[in-house]
């Protein structure tokens, strides 16, 4: 604590450790804290993510906070019930990502009147958005991420989460950021709809967050195991709010996990 410098923790594990990735570190309690303790990783002063080694070394150029662009991706195939999945709300989806990017000029959204299919997504991404945000419903199959995004027609077409990695990796500049937001379930019980993003927590080996971050996407914000709708609607604004005041991602997360802290789930946004 001397001199006033925030503690900036980076833990680094390898995307292919499933143990290591599966733990839940982001609950971290403070050791010296008094009875019962508290959280460790959700004050601004204890900056925290995970990192992950790349061999890609490509120089991410700072942008204006006024030139940032973003894509919004919301898939919803129309025979999601022939996979015993839930419709997704992509009104809702969309505007849950406008509210949280207030201050971005600039948002391309596929999903309504363009679909969510892979060579719409891979031409938007060429045209080189800053933020990645992805809503979609996800599972580990074999051990191996599926999304399913749409087709011409908007019926379901599963995508390897190995193909999203080669689409990012293999641009001139991925992303600055990817947000993944990929459901699985239609509730929870108690009336608040849970999202399931790729990271799962069991199986580390199949997520997606880590993998991006290995293949040279700067910044990865992934969900660890299930959260609530309730918990994503009230942290990405407070994320994406103060990540536009200074362009540190890791501040942003501390800030927004402690805006959840009362939520059961707040551990489980996780930065890569």
């Amino acid at each position: 604590q001397s001199r006033g410098v925030d503690l900036r923790f980076r833990l680094s594990i390898s995307p292919n450790d499933k143990d290591l990735q599966g733990l839940r570190w982001e609950t971290l309690d403070d050791p010296d804290a008094p009875q019962p303790g508290a959280p460790l990783l959700m004050s601004e002063r204890v900056l925290f993510s995970r990192y992950v080694d790349s061999r890609d070394w490509r120089h991410i150029a700072p942008r204006a906070k006024g030139d940032l662009r973003a894509l919004v991706v919301v898939a919803n195939p129309s025979d999601l019930d022939t996979s015993k999945l839930a419709p997704i709300d992509v009104a809702g989806e969309i505007k849950r990502a406008h509210d949280g990017m207030v201050g971005i000029n600039k948002i391309d959204v596929l999903g309504e009147s363009d679909r969510a299919t892979k060579a719409n997504i891979v031409d938007h991404l060429n045209t080189g958005p800053d933020i990645f945000y992805l809503v979609c419903h996800g599972a580990l199959i074999d051990g191996k991420s599926m999304l399913w995004l749409e087709d011409d027609a908007g019926k379901a077409e599963r995508v390897d989460g190995a193909t999203v990695v080669s689409w990012l990796s293999e641009l001139k500049q991925p992303p600055r950021l990817v947000v993944l937001i990929s459901c699985q379930s239609a509730g929870t019980g108690d009336g608040d709809r849970a999202v399931a993003p790729t990271l799962v927590e069991d199986d580390a080996l199949g997520a997606l967050g880590p993998r991006l971050g290995s293949a040279g996407v700067p910044a990865v914000l992934a969900m660890h195991g299930n959260v609530t709708m309730s918990t994503v609607e009230a942290f990405m604004p407070k994320f994406f709010s103060e990540l536009q005041k200074d362009g540190l991602v890791d501040r942003a997360v501390a800030l927004a996990r402690g805006a959840v802290r009362d939520r059961p789930d707040a551990w489980a946004p996780v930065l890569y």
